[in-house]
């Protein structure tokens, strides 16, 4: 039980801890988890003043109290912690558009940001919630809570649980009463305070609490109308009721994402738009609030034992947004969109040196891995390949026998192999060691024939991965397991041993017109499969595997860019491509094909960039402008553009108030590109034109830097001083209009003309001591390449000496001002 006061000026809590429990054995002393804090009292109960030491570290333990005698199994303790948190959580400078950090995270109106709001939050997970109360910061020991937090009015707050009351003080506060009654873990406690309105909806018995700003709450109401469909899918796919009768997710900012608790998730406010911005991107943020919503089963009703079994939440919750999506948007989207990130996400951090297993050997390797990526999106293609390997049926009976087996407790990683194993009555062993708890990936040479005399396709396939032998961690020398592959339009299942070389023949009467390896793209592998130009438009053409697609795709795109590949390929491969783009396939193959044709469009300069646009494949693109979804459109226009048609000019220009920001945002760069006459005229007026958060301004700004009229100065100057305008704080230029208005600066020589106003706001941040504020400041001189950042640069290096993160950032923004002063055009 909590009962705490927040000082937003110090940006700290203050307050009392009691925390009641039985022990399991003899006990005289007690340890708990209590970074960096300030401890002034401990009773027993309310009156017997205990000794205790505190060590102030972050270290488990370092608060360890002596009761007054030896307590029995059995026997009921309450201890009474008097104190207050000092540890500050300040902003990642190398995450400008978002981070969690541990404890607290106090928000307020700030000099370089006037609208922040005032706002306070917590993200536990793993153990970020020592930093703020004492308690057992581990993912094992269940318990309920009860929390009272007074905050100054009009302040609300939210919390695990219901809401028990609200108390007004006589001092101008409020008090806020949350409570829980089902035991959840540790690291599953958090809370939000700012200013909320609600927006509730209801499934069956259960209210689910969406909290927003109030200036944004028809945007609420848009952006969370699917989160009643998710839950009722959620209950039905587990066989489980919702663990809880209420549940609120808070959009709070500066987070980057989201992080589900116990009956309450912490997602960014990035997630609200009005509903024409949200409809483009359902997508993305269905995912986010799916991922919330399912941590209430998986990371709630089943528990983690500690940080090496993490993944039984966070995949799971990850994959369950995915099996969302495809339940509501098709395969494909969950093969080419959540499956597709996952892999790319898990091969970047292999190629980087992030070597682990999704179940490390030791608890502070559990750790220490829990945030990252690997008990994330490897555990996911994981689940993916398990379920595809069982079938769908034996995998919902395995889940939902796992989640009979053990709702309400800890489990560990053999908990869910014995539940998966006994529902389904098979051995789990050999996939679980190479997958689960080793590192690693298999490396495919695949080569592929026919033989006329056998009439048989023969396909070979060899493992040429290494081991690494710099971890410790268990990677087998070959892997194994079934796979699909594709002859044609047949699919053949075959079992890839752990040997070196798989060789596999297929009586066939012809040749076919393609083979396609892991049909579904299941496995996590590398793969190199040379192909020619021919099989791979029949692969393109005739495969059912949207991945194999997909894969084509990508091989066209390569050959069409090849150096020497022959005119006739090359023609071919054009063909191809149009023909796709235009034609009936999910969108996200189509885009995926127009990205191809704008590689090879843009790899040459102007002239040639208007050459390879030839009429038939300007013809293309003009008709999929007219009837596509947006972001095909939008992708096609960015291609069209680099035509510089006077031609297309109006049609641009109609474009710009078209519905879909993607749309708009790429026609204005077209109509920069096509230097048309009153291009800065008219785009001057779209970014007056009023819009979510502030889409025209960066179509606006993209559109006068593709223009590079240095007449357009005066307007990035207008925006990068604005302090009023809606925006998005993402720190990239995309979606953040400061940065965007300084890169315009930059390149049309003019940066001189922003140095007042970001010397100013930097001089009020490092007043205040906000650290985003510090760097996004220090991003934007970066950006400007000014002469006097460096002068500025080295205030920032004293004020943060010794913080190896803040100096590492420092560093990057510094390489990044050297490269742009470097370049920096002059008027």
């Amino acid at each position: 039980a909590l009962d705490l006061r927040l000082d937003w000026p110090r940006a700290r809590v203050e307050g009392t801890a009691t925390i009641t429990f039985t022990p399991l054995r003899p006990t005289r002393v007690v340890t708990l988890d209590a970074a960096h804090l300030d401890i002034s009292r401990i009773t027993l109960g309310n009156d017997v003043a205990l000794d205790f030491t505190n060590g102030g570290s972050a270290a488990d333990d370092a608060l360890r109290i002596t009761l007054d005698r030896s307590y029995a199994p059995g026997e009921v303790v309450a201890l009474r912690i008097a104190y207050r948190s000092t540890w500050v959580n300040h902003s990642d400078p190398n995450a400008l558009g978002g981070s969690t950090g541990s404890g607290i995270r106090f928000f307020r109106p700030s000099t370089t940001e006037p609208r922040k709001r005032r706002q306070a939050w917590s993200i536990g997970e793993p153990t970020g919630n020592r930093y703020w109360f004492p308690g057992y910061d581990a993912p094992d020991d269940l318990r309920t809570t009860d929390l009272r937090f007074t905050v100054d009015t009009p302040l609300t707050v939210v919390s695990n649980g219901t809401l028990q009351g609200t108390q007004p003080n006589a001092d101008g506060t409020r008090t806020f009463h949350w409570r829980l009654d089902v035991p959840h873990a540790n690291h599953l406690t958090a809370f939000a305070a700012g200013e909320w309105v609600d927006q509730p909806q209801t499934v069956g018995n259960v209210t689910l609490h969406n909290f927003g700003y109030p200036d944004e709450a028809a945007a609420v109401r848009a952006s969370v109308e699917r989160l009643p469909e998710m839950w009722r899918w959620f209950e039905q796919v587990t066989g489980r009721p919702s663990p809880h009768g209420s549940y609120s997710q808070v959009f709070v900012q500066d987070a980057p994402w989201g992080v589900g608790a116990a009956s309450f998730a912490t997602l960014t406010e990035n997630m609200i738009d009005d509903e024409r911005t949200h409809a483009e991107y359902r997508w993305l943020w269905d995912g986010l609030e799916a991922e919330g919503a399912a941590t209430q089963w998986f990371g709630g009703v089943v528990v983690p034992h500690d940080w090496r079994d993490a993944w039984l939440a966070r995949a799971f919750a990850h994959y369950f947004d995915g099996l969302f999506n495809e339940h509501r948007n098709g395969r494909e989207e969950l093969l080419l969109w959540h499956l597709g990130g996952d892999r790319a996400t898990y091969l970047a951090d292999w190629a980087g040196g992030v070597r682990q297993p999704i179940v490390p050997l030791t608890r502070a390797e559990g750790e220490s891995a829990a945030p990252g990526n690997t008990p994330l999106s490897r555990g996911a293609l994981v689940l993916h390949m398990l379920r595809q390997q069982l079938g769908d049926s034996a995998w919902w009976k395995g889940v939902r026998h796992y989640l009979d087996r053990h709702a309400g407790q800890p489990v560990r990683t053999a908990d869910f192999q014995r539940a998966m194993e006994a529902a389904n009555s098979i051995d789990l062993s050999w996939f679980f060691r190479q997958w689960v708890f080793g590192i690693g990936h298999p490396v495919f040479d695949v080569t592929s024939r026919y033989d006329t005399s056998a009439r048989a396709v023969e396909v070979v396939v060899r493992q040429v991965q290494q081991r690494d032998s710099t971890v410790s961690h268990p990677m087998v020398a070959y892997f194994e397991g079934p796979m699909v592959l594709g002859i044609g339009d047949r699919s053949e299942t075959v079992w890839i041993s752990d040997v070196a070389e798989n060789v596999f023949r297929f009586p066939m009467s012809a040749a076919p017109p393609f083979v396609s390896f892991d049909r579904g793209n299941t496995w996590i592998k590398e793969v190199r499969f040379p192909r020619l130009v021919p099989e791979l438009v029949a692969q393109l053409d005739a495969d059912p595997d949207p991945t194999g697609k997909a894969w084509a795709i990508t091989e066209l795109g390569k050959r069409l860019r090849d150096t020497t590949a022959t005119a006739d390929e090359r023609a071919l491969v054009l063909s191809a491509l149009r023909r796709f783009s235009a034609g009936p396939a999910y969108w996200r193959l189509r885009y995926t094909a127009l990205i191809q044709l704008n590689a090879w469009v843009t790899a040459g300069d102007t002239a040639e960039q208007a050459r390879r646009l030839d009429p038939e494949t300007r013809t293309v693109l003009r008709g999929i402008i007219v009837r596509d979804s947006s972001w095909v459109r939008a992708q096609a226009i960015m291609t069209l553009g680099h035509a510089r048609d006077r031609r297309d000019v109006p049609t641009f220009t109609t474009l710009l108030r078209d519905r879909f920001h993607t749309v708009n945002y790429n026609a204005a760069i077209a109509l920069g590109q096509g230097r048309a006459p009153r291009a800065r005229e008219t785009l001057a007026r779209l970014m007056r034109e009023p819009s979510w958060k502030g889409e025209n301004i960066l179509a606006g700004l993209a559109g006068l830097r593709a223009l590079g009229d240095p007449d357009a100065a005066p307007l990035a100057l207008e925006v990068l001083r604005d302090t009023t305008a809606t925006r998005w704080y993402l720190a990239v230029s995309r979606w953040d209009y400061r940065i965007a208005a300084a890169e315009l600066l930059a390149a049309l020589g003019r940066a001189e003309l922003a140095w007042p106003t970001v010397a100013h706001r930097f001089e009020g941040a490092m007043r205040e001591g906000d650290v985003n504020d510090i760097f996004s400041n220090v991003l934007l001189m970066a950006t400007l390449g000014d002469a006097r950042a460096p002068a500025l640069f080295a205030r920032v290096r004293e004020r943060f000496a010794g913080n190896a993160t803040a100096l590492g950032a420092l560093q990057g923004f510094e390489e990044q001002w050297k490269a742009q002063s470097a370049a920096r055009p002059h008027p």
